[in-house]
């Protein structure tokens, strides 16, 4: 039988016996194990349990629950028993108070208790240990009601107030915890295994990092049960059965972890044993680390799922507490362990925008009042009363991994990210600096300065109350250190972000005393001022300070805090002596050579050599323009081929820079390569080359200005010998903007192993058919043209079309490139867009990924007309976007898609167009897509277009109608008609008139202004004819007249209007025309964007103006829909004000209008100075958890600091500012 043979296991070796006991016994009972035949674990069975204990319904430890034997599947396994425990005593429940006295025979014996303080650690579900709390659970003891129902459950319960530690099923035979290598003992085991634990130890560490995957699935399916200290949240996993119990045949269980009960119980083991057995035996005494290690147990007692409350806990035990000496030296390793990874990260000059190591610490100003009235040492500061400082990473005996002595403030409004985003990251620091570290050639002590000790535990106190874990926490806690989740290192975007969360003063280094210095590995370490001078050696350091001495008067050099040296080069002579002396720099990061004289052919020469030996990653050049040798040949703009080239071969530079200009530029923070490598190419028309080179692969990301695309390719082409060397390849014609960027698969990529073999004479076509399209290529030459159109991986393309000229290679591009996503045709012809598209409409219907079609036209008009279709493959899905002018033909396209019309913008219509429009957007011709309808121009349209349109926007239900109203084109083409009979007349007549301008527009004998007495028209022209004032009149007039039609307009289509924009100079005539003639015309229920650009004296805030804002203010909105309860009035969610003119007084009225709780863009900028108490009430009207997505003020008369201070009160209210 099973369970004979599992007792026979034993046979031969000593018994194994697990000790029971009931509350009412005086002493525990000894119960065999036995082997169970299949998890091979020591276990106690069932049935000998309830043959000592008649009518017992479950085993607990305290007020912890024991469960039967559960496999990976969370069955029990038969034959049914529980795990043994060594060393502990296991508490036995009755079903009823009867049986408790019934087998009540002895006197009471209580146990021995001893009291464990610690933090409280869980780990999260599935990711190894967390670094941050989860929500606590209630412990078993107030989940389960029988104790209440059924008596005490015996003295080894814990108090209410502790926190409480769960036993999870362990679903996986393989996993191990230090402590279950007891399991094969019997309580009264000698001391003869202590002495190879160590050896053990380090293959079951071995194995449980190869086990990680299945522990943490395993423990998915127990339940978590914790307190911490302060209400924060601990991490845990959860149990879908946790609510089972152990029924009256002994085979009710509930799913907890005996994993961590049995390594919290045999953490004691081998001091129970004297307990247990009349203290036959001593304690373990042994060397210092397998004493560590023993003793550690203690402290890391538990699974990874295991828990203790900050608050001391009654375990039963008979342990004393645990040395703080090993508790130090356990937090210690642990530390090491999180921060392994951060340590072992390596980055380049060009990744590391600042020191990996950085650190918070509390002001010293703080640290005297927390440390006397706060126990906590930081858990009553804020984030704003620490400063960030980063850490030297030299390391060695000599060196303390010392903190930078300049700290940054955090910016308030980013705080909780900050925390969210880097606070298990700084705590992994921190620990460092307290603990000290050894890693590798890292080997600091930890800082012995009692101050600087109290600042650093006050800095991760103040973490742990913001729910991150510190290492002592994890120990108290628990965990294991095979099983602790190691802090990730952060990649070069969390760099770079982080440094935008610091206050740096304008003009400062931001990241201030630490400098980085290249490794022999080419990456970077950021060390303090003294440990770069002693790492670049006293040859470098003369080297520089005998170049500097010989070259005043010639040569300007500096040297940045990013370890970057400028040079400014007057002479070729002292070109040389800096080539010579750049060989002995090992220590710089980056060279910015300036060479300010007129460059010649042997120039460059003398720079391809010597930049063939520079070592230093960055290197970036800048020369006068006016070299233009070899451009024909090579394809490059202005030349310079050879340095280029020369560039690209040397493998130690990582990034190369290259520029024409006059003078060397800085910029607002002075000259920083580092940014210069980040910007779009091209920033300007002097930009020759840009390249990074991936270090890893040794893959080169270049762009590259060019008047030939294809000899530009073979000259690099045979620069990095063969395309398959480059990741991306960018090449500009910066006159023309024309470009072709070319995009190449990653290494592992199916294709990647594919290598351009063929790079000297093949054509690259053939390189591109070879990986059968899965590079990428983007072409966009209107004028340059490339061989390159006629490969098989293009995925956009725009390009001049004339119809009768390039259908057939456009047929061609359609047809061989399956990988096409867009395609844009710039028609230089009066061609038909619908014609155009119908010609390749079977093609487009039929290709595999091509999503839009896009023909634009200008046909030198001022503005560009487009056609877009989009979701071309699906009829039933396609959408056409037309935004055109009275010229284009577009009758043809109202016909064919009027059904698919989701767009229409409209800067000018004819009227027989315009009745074709409306004619094919009638209801019965629908149903319609028309999403937007943007109408531009209205009072320059003829009378009955206007009505056609007016007709479409009332009758159709479209979500977005926007009405640009302006009359100032209208007026100008009356001015020129007026300008050329007046000039035609005075000409006859001996008299020449006077030109003036305003706001940009030319006007003849007489000016334009703004006089409300005259409709915006006075005459300065008193000498003029009397036909020059007649002119004169007619205009003003003719601007009224359009004023009028505009208005009118607006009035009509006010119910349907989402989204109004004024401008132009007459926008105040046209604002007074709707608040003298149609006061009701501000109720516009459906508007939703309002710009105005005023720009004229008097103030802003009119009638119309005012009524329209309090109509959309919340007070205005209930006050319409309490008169009208089935009506709809949507909010303002975009408001823009540009050159207005606002008082404070303006501003006390336009603030107590502004919903800002709905509103998403808030733009205003004014040309009268504002008040500072205007910027403090604007701060506090934005409530808190606005929906602001942009904000922006600008006014004379606040500082930049005031307005920084604005921005950053408004950030705070408004996440969307800034996420």
């Amino acid at each position: 039988m099973a369970y004979a043979d599992s007792h026979d296991d034993t046979a031969g070796t000593d018994p194994v016996y697990q000790s029971f006991r009931h509350a009412t016994d005086a002493r525990p009972v000894k119960i065999p194990t036995a082997r169970h035949p299949a998890t091979g674990e020591c276990y106690v069975i069932w049935s000998d349990i309830t043959d000592c204990f008649p009518g017992v319904v479950r085993v607990q430890h305290g007020e912890y629950f024991v469960p039967l034997l559960r496999n990976q599947d969370l069955y029990r396994i038969k034959p049914h028993g529980i795990r043994c425990h060594p060393g502990v005593v296991l508490d036995i429940i009755y079903s009823s108070p009867f049986q408790q006295r019934q087998h009540s025979k002895h006197h009471h014996h209580p146990p021995a208790r001893t009291r464990i303080s610690g933090r409280g650690v869980l780990s999260s579900r599935g990711e190894g240990s967390s670094h941050r709390r989860a929500p606590p659970l209630q412990p078993i003891s107030d989940i389960s009601d029988s104790d209440d129902e059924h008596g005490d459950p015996g003295p080894s319960s814990a108090s209410a107030s502790a926190g409480s530690l769960t036993l999870l099923p362990s679903s996986s035979s393989r996993l191990r915890t230090d402590l279950s290598l007891e399991n094969a003992r019997d309580d009264s085991e000698t001391l003869d295994y202590a002495e190879d634990q160590e050896e053990e130890e380090e293959e079951e560490e071995e194995e449980q990092e190869e086990d990680a995957d299945e522990t943490w699935h395993s423990e998915e399916h127990g339940m978590t049960v914790q307190m911490t200290a302060k209400g924060r949240r601990a991490p845990h996993v959860d149990d879908s059965e946790a609510g089972d119990r152990q029924d009256q045949d002994g085979d009710s269980d509930s799913h907890h972890d005996e994993q961590q009960q049995e390594q919290r119980e045999e953490d004691a083991h081998e001091e129970s044993q004297a307990g247990n057995n009349n203290g036959d035996h001593t304690a373990i005494t042994t060397n210092g680390k397998v004493e560590m290690w023993e003793r550690g147990k203690v402290e890391g007692a538990g699974s990874d799922s295991s828990v203790l409350d900050h608050k001391s806990q009654d375990i039963t035990k008979a342990v004393s507490p645990m040395d703080q000496t090993l508790i130090t030296a356990k937090v210690s390793e642990l530390a090491h362990r999180r921060i392994e990874d951060v340590l072992r990260k390596r980055y380049r000059w060009v990744e590391s925008v600042c020191p990996k190591l950085f650190i918070i610490l509390p002001n010293k100003d703080v640290v005297p009042q927390a440390a006397t009235e706060h126990e906590g040492l930081g858990d009553a500061l804020t984030l704003a009363n620490f400063r960030v400082y980063f850490c030297c990473e030299y390391g060695g005996l000599d060196c303390d991994m010392r903190y930078g002595q300049q700290g940054y403030p955090i910016k308030a409004e980013k705080e909780d990210y900050f925390i969210q985003q880097y606070g298990a990251y700084i705590m992994g620091v921190l620990e460092t600096l307290k603990y000290g570290v050894m890693f590798n050639d890292v080997n600091a002590p930890p800082d012995q300065d009692p101050m600087m000790q109290i600042r650093l535990s006050m800095a991760m106190r103040f973490l742990e109350s913001e729910g991150l874990f510190s290492s002592e926490e994890l120990v108290t806690g628990g965990y294991v250190k095979s099983s602790t989740k190691r802090i990730p290192p952060l990649d070069k975007r969390q760099l770079s972000e982080f440094m935008k969360l610091l206050v740096v003063e304008h003009g400062t280094e931001p990241h201030g005393d630490m400098n980085p210095c290249p490794t022999p590995n080419r990456d970077v370490q950021w060390v303090c001022q003294a440990h770069w001078i002693a790492m670049s050696g006293p040859e470098e350091l003369n080297a520089v300070q005998q170049f500097i001495k010989d070259a005043v008067g010639s040569v300007a050099c500096e040297f940045q805090a990013s370890r970057a040296a400028r040079v400014v080069i007057k002479s070729p002579e002292k070109a040389r002596d800096f080539y010579r002396m750049a060989d002995k720099l090992k220590t710089v990061c980056a060279f910015r050579l300036v060479l300010d004289w007129d460059f010649t052919p042997e120039d460059e020469g003398e720079l391809c050599e010597a930049l063939s030996r520079f070592q230093a990653p960055v290197v970036k050049i800048v020369v006068r323009p006016g070299m233009t040798q070899k451009v024909c040949v090579q394809g490059l703009a202005h030349g310079y081929s050879a340095v280029i080239t020369t560039a690209l071969k040397n493998k130690r530079i990582e990034a190369f820079m290259m520029g024409l200009s006059k003078e060397d530029r800085r910029g607002p923070a002075g000259h920083d390569e580092r940014k210069d490598l980040e910007k779009g190419f091209p920033m300007l028309r002097q930009d020759l080359v840009r390249f990074k080179r991936n270090t890893k692969t040794g893959k080169v990301n270049i762009s590259i200005a060019v008047i030939n695309f294809d000899m530009a390719m073979i000259t690099v082409r045979m620069a990095v010998e063969g395309l398959h060397n480059l990741a991306k390849f960018n090449m500009f014609v910066v006159e023309i903007n024309d470009s072709i960027c070319m995009k190449f698969i990653k290494p592992g990529q199916p294709g990647s192993e594919i290598e351009d073999t063929g790079y000297r004479t093949d054509n690259p076509t053939g390189f591109f058919k070879k990986r059968r399209g899965q590079d990428t290529i983007k072409y966009s030459c209107f004028r340059a043209a490339s061989t390159l159109l006629h490969s098989t991986a293009l995925v956009e393309v725009r390009i001049s079309f004339v119809y009768a000229r390039d259908r057939n290679t456009v047929r061609e591009i359609l047809r061989y490139n399956k990988r096409l996503e867009k395609l844009e045709l710039f028609n230089t012809a009066d061609d038909d867009p619908s014609q155009i598209y119908e010609t390749f409409k079977a093609l487009m219907a039929n290709h595999p990924r091509l999503g839009s079609v896009e023909i634009t036209q200008r046909q030198g008009r001022p503005m560009t007309s487009s056609f877009k279709w989009e979701h071309v493959s699906d009829p039933a899905k396609m959408t056409v976007s037309m935004n055109f002018c009275e010229t284009d033909k577009v009758v043809s396209m109202f016909q064919r898609y009027a059904t698919s019309l989701s767009r229409i913008q409209i800067l000018g219509i004819k009227a027989h167009d315009a009745a074709v429009l409306e004619k094919a957007l009638r209801p019965k011709k629908g149903p319609f897509k028309l999403e937007h309808f943007m109408l531009t121009g209205a009072v320059e349209l003829e009378e009955a277009a206007l009505e056609d349109l007016k007709k479409i926007i009332l009758r159709a239900d479209i979500p977005e109608v926007c009405i640009i109203c302006s009359v100032d084109q209208n007026v100008a083409k009356e001015r020129d008609r007026q300008g050329s009979s007046n000039s035609s007349s005075l000409g006859s007549s001996g008299f020449t008139g006077t030109k003036t301008t305003i706001n940009g527009i030319t006007i003849g004998t007489f000016s334009l202004g703004s006089n409300s007495g005259s409709n915006g028209i006075i005459s300065n022209s008193q000498s003029h004819s009397h036909s020059s004032n007649l002119g004169s009149k007619t205009l003003a007039r003719g601007t009224a007249d359009a004023v009028v039609r505009l208005v009118d307009f607006l009035v009509a289509t006010r119910f349907k209007i989402t989204h109004l924009n004024f401008w132009g100079i007459y926008t105040r005539q046209i604002l007074q025309e709707l608040e003298f003639g149609w006061e009701r015309s501000a109720y516009m229920p459906n508007l939703t964007e309002i710009s105005v650009m005023d720009g004229q004296e008097g103030s802003f805030l009119g009638g119309w103006t005012r009524n329209l804002l309090y109509y959309k203010s919340s007070i205005g909105r209930s006050a319409y829909l309490k008169l009208n309860p089935t009506a709809k009035v949507e909010p303002l969610r975009s408001l823009e004000l540009h050159k207005a003119n606002m008082t404070t007084e303006d501003w006390e009225v336009f603030l107590k209008m502004v919903d800002f709780a709905e509103i998403h863009t808030f733009v205003v900028t004014q040309t009268t100075p504002m008040a500072k108490s205007t910027l403090v009430k604007l701060a506090e009207a934005v409530p808190m958890g606005s929906k602001l997505v942009s904000f922006l003020v600008d006014a004379p008369g606040p500082t930049w600091q005031e307005m920084t201070w604005l921005r950053h009160e408004v950030e705070k209210k408004a996440k969307g500012l800034w996420s």
